[in-house]
């Protein structure tokens, strides 16, 4: 039973898959304005699901039908939206469930279609007549819920019955075959049907889809004439807004004092040749010690009892005793509809304060962004544009003279939306939908008005005007055509088109069944006599599937011994991060003879140890072919003093001497794997300190050759050793080979063995000649391409040495207790106050997001969420948040190919194997501070 219902709920998620995809698929055929397919395969599949398994897949299609009714509703939501996707899914499933039943009593489930009469039959009973249920269903259920006028039933009806007979005439013939038992018996006939009906689909779409953008275009061209014209209307309504407020401008400087009955008589005769403007007003200069003077006149000579000054206070327009210092609303025609802003003080609306100040400073008329204007009752977003009048009768030179001679403004102010509706007849306003907006630099544009129902535009139109100047802002109009615009002006060449070359696509689907019917038949008994050599065949299978089984498990075993190395890398590389770490901190401290003694002691224990460790995991790589060099600049002759001085302690204590002589030759910088060429050099002359009991070393770097771009780099390494005997040489570069001479001496015979695949891999040469008593010299020769100049990584190197961690945070995501102390000692030795730590993966992630850190350590493997995971989860939510980039470090005992790779992916920065050296965390650390306060400075200079 329960095995039922996990298969019934699969059989449902899949036909809901599968349907859903199919209408998604075919939604670029849609015929504009109405959305509706004239070719709907969703339908076919419907069908031929219900015919093969009854009432079981019905769920799934109503659940498909729904979420792509639901995907095509945009913004609609509410009951509204649900209602709109339940009744068509509704009806998907009784139009299946019905050609089912029809199928099933007259012709059978299982039928073949592999001759004419059964054929005809099917395509009959699953088409025409059950495809009245779907398309009845949705519109009327659209047009209950308002979805379109009375007059588009029948024009969306038609297109939706005869797209679902073409998708069921195409489609579920051919999902019907697939759908019958031992299907892959009848592949070369679903093959034979499926690709010339396909190929076919595919040639009838693409000439739609051209004959389609030939009508959109057309549409889209005079769509564009009409809102051309509109545009150039508006702009020259906004212009005449402008020589309004220059005529008032004008009046202030012809005559210095303008009476209450004057600015009425004159702006009466601006306000007819401007409609859709809400007021003219004047707005003088109000110092606070004329606010009582100029209250009383207006009250006691203009007879405006109600005269009071207003200020904003919140989100309300309050009485004041005095309006403060700045413009204030004197005068406002027509009064009648704008009293409620006599008095009102400018500066108390920001967006107002802002314009007027700037058409002061600037001598020229500027408008505001959007905003509620204070004689406006009503939820309507307005524009304010401001033109200064000063003292004089010009414009000041100087913004200083601006400001001293600034007398008042005077204003236009516009509503959104009345001023959209005067510009546009009502009888066009039904053609489109209109959005009225202003732009201001770095932000979105600000809509003040709309007109036309969004819900009838077309989705796949959208033009927006030419921008249009008022009052220093740019002006936009947005214009999308509604349904109306669209019908008449399509001939409807392209639907016609689909329609027929579907049509057509259905007979030739029938014709194709009727034939491959009588062939599959024909098949039959050529696979029946073929039965024998199947069988042979299949035993021969059998012994290439034994083999492949072999092959599997010589991986599974490279796996597992990769797997081993990791492991044991880890688990190594965790206790040695402790010891090296302690006692490279220890070593810089105040110690005694005996302590400093046993401090190198523990310490050379330690990097002997992670010595072996990197030897074996190089060894590793080399015989898995997966040793790689780095390609980068560095510096031979800096790399030839550091070898040296590595050993200068050691050799000191051996009571040997090491003579080094570094070509001046050698260029400043040279293209190659630095790392690996300075693993070869310190095995080299660790082999010669370990194998020279007294006498000297010698070690040389010079150029053996040198062209324009390449460089043949020369390393000779000598000692006064006991040598090598001609038949020991021979074995020299084996891995795990030790001499007789060498056995007295710490090594497991690595050393040499990855020395010379480095150098092979370099495209170089290593070589040794040694007698017995007479010490041994090994040289080497890789060439490298020359560097041009230095790089910023190499002058990031440089200037790291000096660099500070005092101003700088830190987090610690370390699970060891050891290596949490370790860390902390380190960060503190290198000037770091600001430290702190977190023991799981969880805790990192939580910390990480708590406080900007400058940098996060984050060990790989830690409890919970490993710090791979935690690494993912810090980047994703800095990118919700659109939060400054962490600098996050891996710290991990993981050391094998790949490791770095994986880290870098997760979204970390960079990658520090352990054990962990002062001066590796400080390199690294300090260069990517660096990198990113660089990168900070380029992004404020652009």
């Amino acid at each position: 039973m329960r095995f039922q219902r996990l298969s019934l709920l699969a059989l449902n998620a899949i036909t809901a898959g599968v349907y859903y995809t199919l209408a998604r698929a075919v939604g670029f055929l849609s015929l504009e304005p109405i959305g509706v397919v004239p070719f709907w395969p969703a339908a076919g599949f419907a069908a031929a699901m219900t015919i093969r398994f009854g009432w079981k897949p019905l769920a799934g299609i109503w659940l498909g039908a729904a979420l792509h009714e639901l995907q095509s509703l945009g913004e609609m939501e509410g009951l509204g939206a649900v209602a709109r996707a339940v009744a068509p899914a509704v009806g998907a499933c009784i139009q299946a469930a019905a050609a089912a039943w029809l199928v099933n009593r007259h012709i059978g489930r299982r039928a073949k279609l592999d001759d004419g009469p059964q054929i005809l039959r099917f395509l009959l009973h699953t088409g025409p007549v059950c495809c009245l249920i779907s398309p009845t269903v949705t519109t009327l259920s659209l047009f209950a819920l308002g979805g379109f006028a009375d007059t588009e039933v029948l024009r969306t009806w038609v297109p939706l019955w005869f797209g679902d007979i073409l998708g069921v005439a195409v489609l579920a013939p051919l999902v019907h075959l697939l759908l019958l038992p031992g299907v892959w018996n009848h592949r070369v006939r679903v093959a034979g049907v499926s690709i010339p009906a396909i190929a076919t689909i595919l040639a009838v779409v693409l000439v739609f889809l051209d004959l389609r953008e030939r009508e959109l275009t057309d549409v889209e061209r005079d769509f564009d004439r009409y809102t051309a014209s509109l545009s150039r209307n508006l702009e020259s309504r906004l212009q005449s807004c402008e020589t309004v407020l220059d005529a008032l401008v004008a009046l202030y400087r012809a005559q210095p004092v303008v009476t209450r009955e004057q600015f009425a008589e004159f702006t009466e005769i601006l306000l007819e040749d401007v409609p859709g403007v809400s007021a003219l007003a004047w707005a003088p200069l109000v110092r606070p010690a004329e606010a009582e003077e100029l209250r009383e006149q207006a009250i006691l000579e203009d007879g405006l009892l109600d005269f009071a000054w207003k200020i904003r206070s919140g989100a309300d327009v309050i009485q004041s005793d005095t309006p403060g210092d700045g413009p204030v609303i004197y005068y406002i025609e027509p009064i009648d509809k704008n009293r409620t802003a006599l008095g009102y003080a400018i500066s108390g609306t920001p967006a107002a304060d802002i314009a007027w100040k700037a058409a002061r400073d600037r001598g020229r008329p500027v408008t505001t962004t959007p905003f509620p204007l204070v004689q406006d009752r009503e939820a309507q977003q307005g524009l304010v544009c401001y033109a200064p009048v000063y003292e004089n009768d010009s414009v000041p030179e100087t913004s200083e003279e601006r400001y001293e001679s600034f007398i008042g403004c005077v204003s236009i102010a516009l509503r959104g939306k009345s001023f959209l509706e005067s510009a546009i007849p009502p009888e066009e306003g039904s053609w489109m939908s209109v959005k009225f907006a202003v732009t201001v630099r770095g932000y979105e544009p600000q809509i003040i008005g709309t007109i036309g129902d969004p819900s009838q535009a077309i989705s796949s139109f959208e033009y927006i005007s030419d921008s249009i100047q008022f009052g220093e802002r740019e002006v936009q109009l947005f214009f999308r055509p509604t349904r109306d615009f669209f019908y008449g002006r399509a001939p409807g060449e392209a639907s016609f088109t689909l329609q027929m070359g579907m049509s057509f696509i259905a007979l030739l689907t029938g014709f194709l069944l009727l034939v491959t019917g009588h062939a599959d038949r024909l098949s039959q008994q050529v696979r029946e006599r073929t039965a024998a050599l199947e069988k042979e065949v299949h035993i021969r299978r059998r012994a290439e599937a034994s083999s492949e089984d072999a092959r599997i498990a010589a991986e599974r075993a490279s796996s597992a011994k990769g797997h081993f190395l990791a492991t044991m890398s880890h688990e190594i590389r965790t206790p040695i991060n402790a010891i090296v770490g302690m006692s490279d901190l220890l070593a810089d401290t105040e110690l005694s003879a005996e302590q400093r003694e046993s401090v190198d002691i523990v310490h050379k224990a330690g990097t002997g140890l992670l010595a072996l460790v990197s030897d074996i995991l190089d060894l590793s790589k080399i015989e898995a072919g997966r040793l790689e060099l780095k390609l980068q600049p560095f510096s031979p002759a800096h790399l030839g003093e550091e070898v040296p001085a590595y050993f200068r302690r050691r050799i000191a204590e051996e009571g040997l001497e090491l003579r080094t002589r570094i070509s001046p030759d050698l260029p400043s910088l040279v293209v190659g794997d630095g790392t690996r060429l300075r693993q070869v050099f310190i095995i080299l002359v660790d082999n010669a300190i370990k194998y020279t009991d007294e006498g000297a070393i010698s070690f040389e770097l010079s150029c053996a050759k040198r062209d324009d771009d390449r460089i043949m780099v020369e390393c000779v390494v000598s000692d006064t050793g006991n040598g090598i005997s001609k038949e020991d040489r021979e074995a020299l570069f084996r891995p795990f080979v030790q001499l007789e001479v060498q056995k007295r001496r710490s090594g497991v015979g690595l050393g040499l063995s990855i020395c010379q695949e480095i150098v092979r891999l370099m495209e170089g040469t290593i070589t040794v000649e040694s007698e017995l008593g007479r010490g041994s010299q090994f040289t080497v020769h890789v060439p490298f391409g020359i560097a041009p100049e230095m790089t910023s990584a190499a002058r990031f190197d440089e200037a790291s040495t000096k660099f500070s961690f005092h101003d700088y945070s830190f987090l610690v995501v370390e699970d060891n207790p050891i290596n949490r102390k370790v860390a902390e000692r380190m960060l503190t030795r290198l000037g770091a106050e600001d430290i702190d730590f977190a023991e799981t993966g969880e805790e990192g992630v939580k910390k990480g997001l708590s406080r900007q850190y400058d940098v996060i350590l984050m060990d790989c493997d830690l409890p919970g969420i490993d710090g791979l995971e935690a690494t993912r989860q810090i980047r994703k939510e800095e990118a919700a948040a659109d939060a400054c980039r962490r600098i996050i470090i891996a710290l991990t005992a993981h050391a094998l190919e790949g490791d770095r790779d994986r880290c870098l992916q997760a979204g970390m920065d960079d990658y520090m194997p352990k054990p962990i050296t002062m001066a590796l965390l400080k390199a690294t650390t300090a260069q990517l501070l660096m990198e990113r306060s660089v990168n900070a400075s380029r992004a404020t200079e652009s």
